[in-house]
């Protein structure tokens, strides 16, 4: 009798997965037909493909599996992304089907979020036409990939309805600079009134990125306004050369500035700041990552709590790393998060094993994402609840 009905199951899946090959040209394909379509197992209409991309954006994800599609005039069509470390040299060959259509499927973790281009010819480069989803960094938009088991970080989804922030701009000049620096300074606010009390503050570097790119008063204001994270003042330092600030020869004078001109300044503009040194962060992605644990290395005495977004200890000839191997940083804390899909994965996990043996004081995190704004807005909760907790927390 098992049997039986085993063979009747069978039979019934076989049927569903073969009845969309007959379906009438009026009829929307379903996921099944489509597939069937590329793998030369069914006949569709070309209105009928183009009706269900209207529909159904591409990539079309299959658990683990993503279908990347495009329809147009070319030769050769490529997919870059966070994926092959965006290097035309390892780019992925899209495949021809029909009707001028373009078709590669790609594995993922299913909770991958990415972002990628299409490359045609081998020059240009282009948003994918059949997906709506956008992600904006420093060089401008991609396209992105959200796997069937991403779930979008509840902060970043709507806007705070009770905590905002009161801005404050000036040019901060550094004898160590020879140059002044451009600072915003965000002051929590509740339903329109400063947050009373002394509070902690944050340092952050690629200031007016974090303002905007990493979606910081929409991300932080939900999290102080559930509770996740304590209010704090945010100190955010525009760089004028980021690479030589960040992973070059002006990296020394950069973190003095950030201890002996800037910090000082701060301390004394703003009186509702905690002075304690435990109460105070430095923070920063990438290069921003690595020059914030240069500068909590050289001064640990002011900046003890490092947070750092897919730090990029490759600076520098990896000094920061080699300096946290063959040295000593009693009560220094870090905090830090990475993506498995980003080039930098097997450093910062070789970091971390390193760390865990010399018995660093650690918090660190994994996602499958890519080194890019729309995976570091999500994770200020990772970075900064082991500093300043709230009171869910």
């Amino acid at each position: 009798m098992n049997s039986i009905r085993s063979k009747n199951l069978v039979l019934v899946l076989i049927c569903l997965l073969t009845a969309g090959c007959n379906k009438n040209e009026n009829s929307l394909p379903e996921v099944v037909d489509i597939m069937h379509w590329v793998e030369g197992k069914g006949a569709l209409l070309e209105t009928q493909v183009d009706t269900f991309f209207h529909v159904n954006p591409s990539p079309v994800s299959i658990y683990s599996q993503a279908n990347f599609f495009f329809k147009g005039n070319a030769r050769k069509v490529q997919i870059c992304g966070d994926f092959n470390d965006w290097s035309l040299d390892s780019a992925h060959d899209m495949n021809p089907v029909e009707y001028g259509y373009w078709h590669l499927a790609l594995p993922f973790d299913p909770k991958a979020q990415l972002e990628y281009k299409l490359v045609i010819d081998g020059k240009e480069w282009i948003l994918d036409p059949l997906n709506a989803e956008k992600g904006r960094g420093g060089f401008g938009e991609n396209s992105v990939l959200r796997m069937p088991e991403f779930s979008p970080p509840e902060e970043l989804e709507t806007n705070p309805q009770e905590v905002g922030f009161r801005k404050f701009d000036f040019m901060q000049g550094s004898s160590f600079l020879d140059t002044a620096l451009k600072v915003h300074v965000l002051i929590p606010q509740r339903n329109g009134s400063d947050i009373p009390g002394i509070l902690p503050s944050v340092y952050f570097q690629d200031g007016e990125d974090y303002l905007e790119l990493g979606q910081f008063e929409k991300a932080v204001g939900n999290l102080v306004e559930t509770g996740k994270i304590e209010p704090f003042v945010g100190i955010f330092i525009t760089p004028f050369n980021r690479t030589e600030l960040y992973a070059g020869k002006l990296t020394p004078k950069y973190a003095a500035f950030l201890a002996e001109e800037l910090l000082p300044h701060i301390k004394e503009r703003y009186p509702n700041i905690d002075s304690s040194a435990q109460r105070r962060v430095i923070f920063g992605c990438s290069y921003g990552g690595n020059v914030s644990a240069y500068t909590a290395q050289k001064y640990q005495r002011d900046f003890p709590n490092c947070a750092m977004q897919s730090p990029a200890f490759l600076a520098n000839d990896y000094e920061v790393f080699d300096s946290f191997r063959d040295s000593e940083f009693p009560g220094l804390r870090l905090s830090y998060v990475w993506g498995t899909y980003e080039f930098l994965h097997s450093d910062i996990k070789k970091f971390s094993r390193m760390a865990e043996k010399k018995g660093i004081s650690q918090i660190f995190r994994s996602y499958p994402e890519g080194h890019n704004w729309i995976f570091w807005a999500g994770t200020y909760d990772d970075l900064l609840i082991p500093f300043i907790p709230g009171k869910e927390n």
